[in-house]
């Protein structure tokens, strides 16, 4: 088992026990706080405004009572579909990363998502992606904006509204030609650096590193999914486990999320 997955796995399995913290090897310490949150931490939250100061005083079936009513999508049932595939997640715990917080919903040390709290969709988002009033993407960003795969970064994790105004098309995307991938609206960025954005039009890419630099591969590529088709395939793939050494689970191998 790698170091980074080790990594993984203990924080995940704090969920189950006390309050927990550790260091990665880059000085970033996590720590996984049992709801309701210990006071300090509820008091932090506060003075910060943080989106997730209020839920952070309740027990942790309080906290899916709230997000039960909140995640409500009759007419985007993909939305639907990932909702309920992390509302029965049976865990729920506070996540702390890097002065950032979370709530985390877990099934075991490798099945787990992180939600960083709603937010509003900031200034100048829909000039620059008007194409997001289709499909639930507006919902989407707005609910589960900052969802993590596993823990908290640096694994994988969707844009903010807030990012994905502040970049264009993907970062490492931006080294490479992008011709008709203009106006592509970031999605999702792997702990490896690869990256999931959409098209004005509509259709899916995917940028992958370990196309960099090979003779006749394109790192950036259209893949066989819709928005909807994407967030439904998510909310299957994270309740898939990894297996073995690195993943090892073909379903999560063959996922454009997996990196």
């Amino acid at each position: 088992m790698s170091d980074y997955e080790n990594l993984i796995r203990q924080v995940a399995s704090g969920i189950f026990g006390e309050e927990s913290s550790l260091e990665t090897p880059e000085g970033i310490q996590t720590k996984i706080h049992p709801l309701p949150a210990k006071k300090d931490v509820q008091v932090r939250l506060d003075e910060a405004s943080h989106p997730l100061a209020l839920l952070a005083t309740r027990d942790a079936e309080e906290v899916r009572s709230f997000y039960s009513t909140k995640w409500n999508f009759p007419d985007f049932p993909h939305l639907q579909k990932l909702a309920v595939s992390i509302l029965t997640f049976p865990q729920l715990a506070l996540s702390e990363c890097d002065n950032e917080f979370w709530i985390t919903f877990s099934e075991s040390d490798d099945i787990s998502v992180s939600i960083p709290g709603e937010s509003d969709m900031p200034d100048g988002f829909f000039a620059k992606y008007p194409f997001a009033a289709k499909d639930g993407i507006l919902e989407f960003f707005q609910c589960f904006g900052g969802l993590t795969d596993w823990t908290p970064p640096p694994g994988g994790v969707f844009y903010t509204a807030q990012e994905a105004l502040e970049i264009d098309v993907h970062p490492a995307v931006e080294l490479f030609d992008i011709t008709g991938w203009e106006g592509s609206l970031p999605l999702y960025k792997g702990g490896s650096g690869d990256g999931i954005l959409i098209r004005p039009n509509g259709t899916v890419g995917c940028f992958y590193h370990e196309a960099v630099g090979i003779a006749g591969e394109e790192p950036l590529g259209e893949i066989d999914y819709t928005f909807p088709s994407l967030i439904e395939h998510f909310a299957d793939y994270i309740r898939q486990p990894a297996e073995g050494n690195y993943c090892g689970n073909e379903q999560k191998d063959e996922s454009p999320f997996y990196y």
